[in-house]
């Protein structure tokens, strides 16, 4: 093994990485699945484009609460505000759909960290939900070109068009109705119009770079991820990973802190950049305000694509994206932290089909991949199963019962589900402490309290059954990984799909 290898990656996935939503790569619509109170729900929040602007909600109630629901509001709440600083609900509009369904649009009104708060009213109660959401610009539309052929065509008719009309104020509209124009009257016309060509050419030049400034600077605002350097070097005979952010903005305080979510700083995922063969899930420590640390397990030499997801007292949820090159490895190590998981040289099994994952257990997956399509959502079903088919128990990995790594082959897609969708729920607590005003000076989060978020939930699947509400942003083959917990070891299958473009007979 050499002394140091180091690769210095900037979101360099061949410029797949190039637009990154937030809280996952390429992937900004955001799910959840749970409770509001009394009340089953699944709620989908497509987040706007441009901020200023209009988020999409969906809610959706199972057919068994259908008589239940009475009334159900949606909130937009701003992190620095709170509830108490935020404008009143829209009632959200029960929609024709297969299953009972409300929909609503709320306005954005500046980047940053918002919760969608879903009020439910019926038989059963008042129930609440906090969906965490980052309000971030991440694209610019563009004019197609027959617009701009429509644009150009009217602009050169309202310049000639002002022509005419100083032309006609200058000389017929200053002379008596039914009288000829004089000489001089026409000359005076003509100055005028030859003053006002250069006059209006200066407004047009003027609106030009006006609007040329507002787009640069619109540009400025689009979200970018963070900028970080990923090393591995070696220390003591092992190999240390070592992520240390370097962007501007947040070595000069304007980010709020991490947190810790499911009691980890970070959860990291190194995934094979050539085959995606080996893939690891990993949580390295917070040395130091800007770095991280973890010493890797045995992986294949080669370059990696770096995943980090993280969490801010705001709320807001960010995926720190890089590649690294990692040398051979040890044959055997023990993990830095128990609940790191590696999944080597698995076979993966096309999506609908059983994965063999060890142990003499399997993982079922009930959907047919053919039905894929990008921009629907869809249910990913899984269940753990032994030899002879018996479903087994699955226990609590990192207070879910299950979770689940989509990564498009190019690296244009990465997220990370839970049972509970793509919330976190460190996310859905920060809000919950800074409306009872847990904070110290500076709006901080109290520090006591911080420590213990997103430590609460420590769910498992006594039947072995999991499920994943999750729409793919766009066609393409995917790879997905799922991990589950069984008799204290963490297992992983690995699937494979095939996501079609979306067809406009079938919406």
């Amino acid at each position: 093994m050499t002394a140091a290898v180091r690769s210095a990656g900037r979101c360099t996935l061949a410029g797949a990485l190039a637009i990154v939503a937030a809280a996952h790569v390429g992937s900004p619509n955001v799910f959840y699945v749970g409770k509001a109170g009394a009340y089953d729900v699944t709620v989908i929040v497509r987040p706007p484009q441009v901020v200023p602007g209009l988020a999409e909600i969906t809610v959706r109630i199972p057919d068994s609460q259908a008589h239940d629901v009475t009334r159900v509001v949606v909130r937009p709440v701003f992190w620095a505000t709170g509830r108490r600083g935020s404008p009143a609900g829209d009632e959200a509009v029960r929609v024709a759909a297969p299953e009972p369904t409300y929909t609503g649009k709320l306005w954005f009104m500046q980047g940053g960290s918002y919760s969608v708060d879903v009020d439910i009213e019926g038989r059963r109660g008042h129930g609440t939900v906090t969906v965490p959401v980052a309000a971030v610009a991440t694209g610019q539309l563009a004019l197609s070109g027959v617009l701009k052929a429509i644009l150009v065509v009217l602009g050169f008719l309202l310049f000639f068009g002002l022509l005419t009309i100083i032309r006609s104020a200058a000389g017929e509209g200053l002379v008596s109705p039914g009288d000829q124009a004089s000489a001089n009257r026409a000359r005076q016309a003509r100055l005028a119009t030859a003053i006002a060509f250069p006059v209006l050419l200066l407004a047009v030049f003027g609106g030009w770079t006006w609007w040329t400034g507002e787009a640069a600077a619109y540009r400025r605002t689009l979200y970018r991820p963070l900028g970080v350097l990923a090393t591995v070097t070696e220390r003591a005979g092992a190999p240390v990973f070592h992520l240390e952010i370097t962007d501007s903005s947040w070595l000069a305080g304007r980010i709020t802190r991490i947190i810790p979510d499911h009691g980890k700083m970070m959860h990291l995922f190194l995934i094979d950049d050539s085959a995606q063969a080996a893939f690891a899930h990993l949580h390295p420590a917070m040395v130091d305000s800007n770095s991280f640390e973890t010493t890797l397990p045995p992986l294949p030499a080669g370059r990696y694509r770096v995943y980090g997801d993280v969490v801010h007292e705001s709320g807001f949820e960010r995926t720190l994206v890089s590649t690294v090159d990692v040398p051979a490895a040890p044959a055997s190590r023990a993990p830095t932290d128990s609940d790191d998981a590696l999944a080597l040289g698995a076979q993966p099994t096309a999506l609908g089909g059983v994965a063999d994952i060890g142990d003499g257990l399997r993982l079922t997956s009930a959907l047919d991949a053919a039905t894929l399509r990008a921009g629907q959502p869809v249910e990913l079903s899984f269940q753990l199963v032994d030899a002879a088919g018996q479903p087994q128990p699955i226990d609590p990995y990192l207070g879910m019962p299950a979770h689940a790594v989509v990564n498009r082959r190019d690296g244009s897609v990465f997220i990370h589900l839970h049972p509970m969708g793509t919330v976190s729920t460190a996310a859905q607590q920060a809000f919950a402490l800074r409306d009872r005003g847990d904070t110290i000076a500076g709006g901080r989060l109290d520090p006591v309290k911080v420590g213990a978020l997103g430590t609460a939930m420590t769910m498992g699947a006594p039947n072995g059954r999991v499920r994943f509400v999750y729409e793919f942003p766009k066609s393409g083959a995917y790879r997905i990984w799922v991990q589950v917990k069984h008799g204290g070891k963490i297992q992983t299958g690995v699937f494979d799909a095939e996501v079609s473009s979306v067809v406009p007979s079938d919406r």
